[in-house]
């Protein structure tokens, strides 16, 4: 059964690296650190202009990816040294920093080497907020950012969540041999639940109908439980914080120990928003935090 946990980590951002830098248990950082590549320039720069405390910034990384080990290491077919994080392949975009393995490392079980992608929200406090703005300015001139004010939403349909490369209505099939994954369901009462392989559905799952054939059908629900949403960080933000940016919620639906149970989501409370012709559900949990985001079809109800 798929758990989703939430991150512990906080805030976000944006661009893409390459980078050789030391990391805590290898070899320390040296002076003229090797090039990271800033995708919204494609120009190289230094890992200490974007990480003021190198070493800092990397533990925090590793102890991210050992949480998510314990949690969902059989994801993996092989996971073995997973730290020290690899040095010689970093990337970022405008959401977040991406690591990539080595396939002897880490790998999928579709093959395809293993990779941890690190929104910058979970690396709070660790970069030069400077040059996160600076990068997150230019991506924002060339990638097609949904900018759109909350009070905004109800007037188009949302289809997707920042950083997460799946829409609402696409086929499974398709998006599996893109991503890897989606092979293997759990299941809600009405739908089946997914994980993707690519970095970036780290804390994701999207669902089809139950009724689909087993890894095909069209993506009606996204869920993801790490998330920069207009500012709102899920596993840091509190209900307060989601009314205060999203306003009053449509509606409000209970999720207690059964529903927990068969919906395959934290206990709660999910705040629904009508987002033209989807619903979008922020879920409090019990200690009121958001746990997890929650994106529907219109023709879906709350699982």
């Amino acid at each position: 059964m798929i758990h989703l946990k939430r991150t512990s980590v906080a805030i976000a951002a944006i661009l893409v690296l390459f980078i050789g830098i030391g990391t805590v248990g290898a070899a320390a950082p040296s002076e003229s650190i090797m090039p990271v590549t800033d995708m919204t320039t494609g120009e190289p720069c230094a890992i200490a202009d974007i990480f003021p405390d190198p070493e800092a910034a990397i533990s925090a990384m590793e102890s991210i990816v050992v949480i998510d080990m314990e949690e969902n290491g059989n994801a993996y077919m092989e996971n073995r040294d997973v730290t020290p994080l690899p040095l010689d392949r970093w990337e970022a975009d405008a959401y977040g920093i991406t690591v990539r393995y080595p396939a002897d490392r880490l790998s999928t079980f579709s093959g395809r080497p293993g990779a941890y992608q690190f929104f910058w929200y979970e690396l709070d406090g660790l970069y030069d907020p400077a040059f996160v703005d600076g990068v997150k300015t230019r991506a924002r001139e060339s990638l097609p950012i949904d900018e759109s004010e909350p009070s905004d939403m109800a007037e188009s349909t949302l289809v997707s969540l920042p950083g997460i490369p799946v829409s609402l209505g696409d086929d499974l099939f398709r998006i599996a041999m893109l991503y890897g994954g989606g092979k293997e369901s759990d299941f809600t009462a009405d739908k089946q639940v997914y994980r993707l392989e690519d970095a970036r559905f780290r804390g994701v799952t999207v669902l089809t109908s139950r009724d689909d054939p087993v890894g095909m059908g069209l993506i009606t629900e996204i869920r993801a439980s790490r998330l920069d949403y207009n500012g709102l960080y899920a596993g840091v933000s509190d209900q307060q914080a989601v009314i205060d940016i999203m306003g009053e919620p449509s509606a409000r639906e209970l999720v207690d120990e059964d529903a927990s149970y068969y919906a395959l989501l934290p206990e709660g409370e999910i705040l629904w928003y009508d987002v033209g012709g989807a619903r979008l559900g922020m879920l409090v949990g019990e200690e009121g935090l958001l746990l997890v985001v929650v994106l529907q079809d219109g023709a879906s109800a709350p699982s």
